[in-house]
């Protein structure tokens, strides 16, 4: 379609634990597949200890691999023995000889010429790139691929980027730095009620006696739950563990949705609960400059006046800019971290959960959290 930025690159914004990867994975991947294309699936989480760039290599790699087994051969003869991405090691293709390198913009356009088929990138948490040099490097030479790959009128090649914070997702498209500047991010519609029929529909399927479960309240609790499956089937297995078929009434399946909807709401307190108390045990400083962050946005600037400002007004005293970068150090080492920062040393929520929480909270006006007062 004309209107649509496929050409370009999708960049696909969702919370986590809503389905993005199955929908990449079990939805769009076999989609595509049925159409002919050549389709590689990576997430940069997989392995969070290891660069984000290698990560996409590998994917690379194993699509020569799978889909031209004797493309190994072919690359020697071409005098060609590694996948190189700037700032990173090279992917060998035959024991490391000392021969010319095979870019990554360079590879895919082979892989494209080589089976004749159209070629789909599908990256998940795609903004964990950008946490290392290399990362934001092979960033660069995708974009240098799908500008190159394209050109006519017919584009070979679809790059598809997922991520479970937006903002941190926009780092890649957002300035002229970036590099994928110009695109934009989309939020990926969430599961709703459709979803949860379906779901009520085959649970009624399994279990007859559940017949009928109240759809209303169940979707109210899917809700509840932010979009996410899988706390909502656990729930409603829980739910069912707790009552059992005691008499198999007739109101059952009521019963049952109206005890997913409790034990949401529960789940939903406690999490609130949970971050208050996180929230409070930080050292004064480190809660200052992290509700700075979380107020500001995507316009957090730790070090500014009005942010050093902003931290004296909530301490009482004055701090240094090297004080303020130490205690951005210790909240990006809490387990679990609290923040993210990028390679070019922006800053946002770690989980989006946390973004969420705070913006609850100042809404209805109960921002900052108390400590609670003991009635002894």
């Amino acid at each position: 379609s004309l209107l649509s930025d496929a050409r370009n690159g999708l960049f696909l914004a969702q919370a986590r634990r809503t389905g993005k990867s199955w929908f990449l994975q079990r939805d769009l991947k076999p989609a595509l597949e049925a159409k002919g294309w050549i389709v590689l699936y990576v997430d940069l989480w997989k392995d969070t200890k290891r660069d984000p760039a290698s990560l996409i290599s590998d994917v690379i790699e194993t699509a020569f691999e799978e889909h031209l087994g004797w493309m190994t051969k072919a690359t020697k003869r071409m005098g060609i023995e590694k996948l190189g991405i700037p700032g990173t090691a090279s992917v060998d293709f035959a024991n490391a000889l000392d021969f010319a390198t095979l870019t990554l913009a360079d590879a895919l356009a082979e892989l494209h010429k080589r089976s004749k088929k159209k070629i789909a990138l599908l990256i998940d948490e795609a903004q964990h790139a950008l946490t290392s040099e290399a990362g934001e490097a092979a960033m660069i030479a995708l974009k240098s691929a799908r500008d190159q790959m394209n050109a006519g009128v017919e584009p070979t090649l679809l790059l598809v980027m997922s991520g479970s914070h937006q903002d941190k997702l926009m780092q890649l498209t957002n300035s002229p730095a970036a590099p994928f500047w110009g695109s934009r991010v989309e939020l990926l519609p969430p599961l709703g009620d459709a979803y949860v029929d379906w779901c009520a529909e085959r649970l009624e399927g399994e279990l007859p006696t559940l017949r009928p479960l109240d759809r209303a309240t169940l979707y109210q609790a899917f809700i509840e739950f932010g979009n996410r499956p899988q706390f909502f089937m656990n729930a409603f297995k829980d739910a069912l563990r707790a009552r059992q078929p005691e008499t198999a009434a007739s109101d059952w399946g009521k019963l049952i949705s109206a005890d997913v909807l409790t034990l949401a709401k529960r789940r939903t307190q406690t999490d609130r609960e949970g971050f208050a108390s996180t929230y409070l045990q930080l050292e004064p400083l480190e809660r200052a400059v992290l509700w700075r962050l979380l107020s500001e946005g995507t316009q957090f600037r730790p070090y500014d006046a009005a942010a050093m400002a902003f931290y004296k007004e909530r301490m009482g005293k004055t701090t240094t800019a090297g004080t303020v970068q130490r205690k951005l150090e210790a909240l990006r080492e809490k387990n679990p971290p609290m923040l993210w920062k990028s390679q070019r040393g922006e800053y946002s929520p770690y989980d989006q959960s946390l973004q969420d929480w705070y913006n609850f909270e100042r809404n209805r006006g109960t921002w900052p959290p108390t400590p609670a007062v003991s009635p002894f």
